[in-house]
């Protein structure tokens, strides 16, 4: 360029000849490679940084998309939470609402609980007392001139109403029905007495409708086997019932016998056929459900509950067994209950008909006798409750018993008492004022060993489920319900009798003139059985009878008239509640009441009281003239019955 200057630019000292121009050309020339490689080289890094660019921009695309994505998720993932959280929140909600109306379930079930508690109250005492009268009835007439025929008849009524009794009141406590707490007793039994029982008892049913009713027994059958005899009288009565039910003609036949007899699966079996229409197949698969029947029409001949069955399968297969039926239309049907057969040799109280006795107080299967050496002398027991009546009568026990009693009338004496003093055992009524049974025995736990460990029995009229389980729950050892046997009594102290009796100071809590004397005979009401006649229904013959042999005839009279002749105290209390519709006061004082006269065995006495307590209890307060007349008869009556029976001394 500087040579191409120095010719052609303006400020050149000559004009350009041809011989210069032909050099710069010569020069042109030789530099025409080179800037042609200087070209390349330039578009060649043009290129490059072209590309280079282009990468960076797609790299930067790249990340902007994952960016982009990475924002996205972000932003979904918060909004998933959100949407969690508002689930979570939402489920949250119908669970309170859920939990809240579980608990007004909970608490309306309850409620209903109650009321059908309520109901089992009144319904037992209504339903139990024609039973009791019955009872005492035909124990009346059994002590009548009778011929073996009859006095054959007399205790087959008997067995009965006893065992129907005994139904009764399984049946009443249907909590213990629902919650599955039906247990079965086993003892020996003696077969052949077991299926007279039944006959005599379905024999007139059949009679009646003109059908031969025939009871066989397997002749190799083991004379006596251990099973639960009132539960399969039951299941028995049952069968042979539906079976002369629905006969019209022909036999029924109730058939004993027994499967692998000599092996370990032997089976003791009882048939029950008829001659009846038979059973529909279709018919069968439903025949042991509750409320279902053969026939479920509305023209149906015969009535009935549809109950019988389902109950008598529950109660076989709670014994180990079972029931089965074979039956077609037109060919009658045979039900078969299966039971695991144990045979067994006679005890000395084997369960044959005639020992109900025995089934309703199992503990006392000896009477309580074997129990009486078992206790130590001087035991010390203090007695909690209210009634003056009650402390007497369980304070004469005691001293029979060879027991020291010591009495507090509330919950909170007792509680001090125990805190005070050593005692082997506590009587405690449920039902006392300051402090109940419960909240002190509660109380008593909370003490210190071996104070706080002293055994508590409870005392009380209520004999259902929720009050022994409160009470067992509160720390009780056992649960005895008024009236109070004295064989009761005697073989609940042996259980809790410890080796050594506490030593403490001497009895408190009752007057000296009021404490039990010594017992100086026994027995008084079988010498004085042809006077019982004016004792029904006003007194219980089998409680008097328990008692004569527990209290002398001299203690009974005065404990009783006390309780007869209290116009101050437990009567005139309930009939100022009744009178001034203090609902709270009258259920109180029926209770004490009822609770008094029964364990005296003032029947009708405690049969008015009750009546008032369940009354109150429900909520319908009797009518204060109405219930006072009654309490009045009741002791009219109940105190001219007891001057029949022991007429008071000379002078």
């Amino acid at each position: 360029m500087a040579h191409a200057d120095a010719v052609l630019a303006d400020t050149a000292p000559k004009p350009p000849d041809r011989r210069a121009l032909q050099a710069l050309i010569g020069e042109l020339d030789a530099l025409s490679e080179p800037l042609q490689d200087a070209s390349l080289g330039a578009h060649m890094a043009q290129t490059q940084r072209t590309e280079a660019t282009r990468e960076m921009l797609l790299r930067q695309r790249q990340f902007s998309w994952l960016l982009a994505a990475l924002q996205g998720a972000l932003l979904l993932s918060v909004a998933w939470l959100l949407l969690r959280r508002w689930w979570q929140a939402r489920a949250q909600a119908e669970l309170a609402l859920l939990a809240e109306e579980r608990q007004a379930a909970r608490l309306a079930a309850e409620a209903a609980n109650r009321a059908k508690s309520a109901f089992l109250a009144n319904m037992s005492h209504e339903l139990r007392t024609p039973f009791h009268g019955m009872l005492g009835m035909l124990a009346l007439l059994e002590r009548t001139p009778l011929n073996p025929q009859q006095r054959d008849y007399v205790r087959a009524a008997q067995r009965s109403a006893a065992h129907l009794l005994d139904i009764l009141n399984d049946i009443l406590d249907l909590s213990k029905l629902e919650s599955g707490r039906m247990t079965v007793q086993p003892a020996a039994v003696a077969v052949a007495q077991l299926l007279r029982d039944v006959e005599r008892l379905m024999r007139p049913l059949a009679i009646d409708k003109g059908l031969l009713l025939l009871v066989e027994q397997q002749h190799d059958l083991p004379a006596h086997v251990s099973l639960d005899g009132l539960r399969l009288k039951q299941i028995l009565f049952n069968l042979v019932g539906n079976a002369i039910k629905f006969s019209s003609h022909g036999v029924v036949r109730l058939h004993a016998g027994a499967r692998g007899l000599g092996s370990d699966a032997a089976m003791l079996t009882f048939s029950v056929s008829d001659s009846g229409p038979g059973i529909d197949p279709a018919a069968l698969g439903r025949l042991f459900s509750r409320f279902q029947q053969g026939d479920d029409s509305l023209t149906r001949a015969h009535g009935g509950t549809g109950l019988g069955l389902e109950i008598s399968r529950n109660l076989a297969r709670l014994m180990g067994g079972d029931i089965d039926v074979v039956s077609q239309p037109g060919q009658g049907a045979i039900f078969t209950v299966t039971l695991p057969l144990q045979p067994v040799s006679r005890p000395v109280h084997a369960q044959d008909a005639g020992a109900d006795d025995q089934r309703r107080w199992p503990a006392l299967a000896d009477g309580g006798r074997a129990h009486a050496s078992a206790l130590p002398a001087g035991m010390r027991v203090l007695v909690c409750e209210d009634h003056d009546i009650n402390r007497q009568y369980l304070g004469a026990l005691l001293e029979e018993l060879g027991a020291r009693a010591s009495f507090c009338d509330n919950g909170a004496q007792a509680v001090q008492q125990v805190r005070d003093h050593d005692f082997d055992l506590v009587l405690m009524d449920v039902h006392t004022p300051v402090l109940d049974g419960v909240a002190a025995t509660r109380a008593i736990r909370a003490l210190p060993p071996p104070r706080g460990n002293v055994p508590v029995l409870a005392l009380t009229a209520d004999a259902f489920d929720d009050a022994r389980q409160r009470a067992l729950a509160a720390g009780m050892n056992e649960f005895l319900t008024k009236p109070l046997h004295p064989d009761q009594l005697r073989a609940a102290l042996a259980r809790h009798a410890p080796a050594q009796p506490a030593s403490t100071p001497a009895a408190v809590g009752m007057p000296a003139a009021a404490r039990p004397s010594a017992l100086p005979g026994r027995g008084w009401f079988d010498g004085a059985a042809a006077g019982g006649a004016a004792l029904a229904p006003w007194f219980d013959s089998d409680a008097l009878r328990r008692l004569s042999r527990s209290l002398s005839a001299a203690r009974y009279r005065q404990i009783s008239l006390q309780l007869l002749n209290d116009d101050q105290g437990t009567v005139r209390a309930l009939g100022d509640a009744l009178r001034l519709g203090e609902v709270a006061d009258a259920i109180a004082q029926a209770h004490a009441l009822k609770g008094a006269a029964s364990n005296l065995g003032m029947s009708e006495l405690a049969r008015q009281a009750a009546d008032i307590e369940a009354r109150a209890r429900a909520g319908r307060l009797p009518a204060a003239e109405g219930s006072q007349v009654g309490l009045s008869t009741a002791i009219a009556h109940s105190r001219e019955a007891l001057d029949a029976l022991l007429p008071p001394a000379p002078g």
